[in-house]
């Protein structure tokens, strides 16, 4: 792919990307679109799969293991993906950033052969810290962004941050304004990793979203175009 069609797919945005990744009738453009999206979310899915296999012995073997089938499997299953009409951009980004990270999750699974306690252990340390390298990107920290990460502070228990982190990440409004449910299986993760039922993963849910949206909305700056 020439660096001039990599610059005009630059323009396009994530939803435009994944959809023309979806085209499996037009090769060519799917190829393209797939390159651009590898581009723009290369950065963000390297740091988080370094993050999560540091500890590893064969770290750098999974690494690029992990790595490349996150990408592989993103553009095999580009047409599987759905947005709601009303998401804005941040919110398409955040989807995608969650999607990715599944994917993620679901290869650092698959290397677990045995699935002893100490696997489990293990696979959910490393996803845990996969979640704190979520907000990883190119370029200075904003300042609505900082206010973020200072509400995320407010929370008293890491077990909470970790589990309204983990909320954040699959956010997504629907029409009547409340977010969709966590996916079966990542609620079911959090209800084994911390010993709880699913019913508290939801009233911790409720509670920290109060600390983080009151924090927020007191802190929250207008960006004006």
């Amino acid at each position: 792919m020439t660096s001039q069609e990599i610059s005009e797919l630059a323009s396009f945005s994530d939803q435009e990307l994944i959809e023309l990744m979806a085209l499996k009738d037009d090769l060519a453009t799917a190829q393209h679109a797939f390159h651009a999206f590898y581009h723009r979310f290369e950065k963000i899915v390297r740091s988080s799969v370094s993050t999560i296999c540091a500890s590893f012995d064969n770290r750098d073997e999974m690494i690029k293991i992990i790595f490349n089938n996150t990408f592989f499997n993103a553009y095999r299953s580009a047409h599987t993906f759905s947005f709601d009409k009303n998401m804005s951009t941040a919110e398409v980004r955040n989807c995608i950033i969650a999607w990715l990270f599944t994917i993620e999750k679901n290869e650092l699974k698959g290397l677990f052969k045995t699935d002893t306690p100490e696997d489990k252990e293990r696979e959910y340390a490393a996803y845990g810290r996969m979640l704190q390298s979520a907000a990883v990107k190119a370029g200075p920290e904003t300042y609505n962004e900082k206010s973020f990460r200072q509400a995320l502070n407010q929370i008293p228990k890491e077990r909470d941050r970790e589990i309204f982190y983990t909320y954040w990440l699959y956010y997504n409004p629907t029409t009547s304004g409340q977010a969709q449910k966590l996916p079966p299986d990542i609620a079911k993760g959090l209800s084994e990793k911390f010993n709880t039922t699913p019913a508290n993963i939801r009233q911790i849910i409720v509670r920290t979203k109060k600390i983080v949206f009151a924090f927020m909305k007191e802190n929250y700056k207008k960006v004006t175009p």
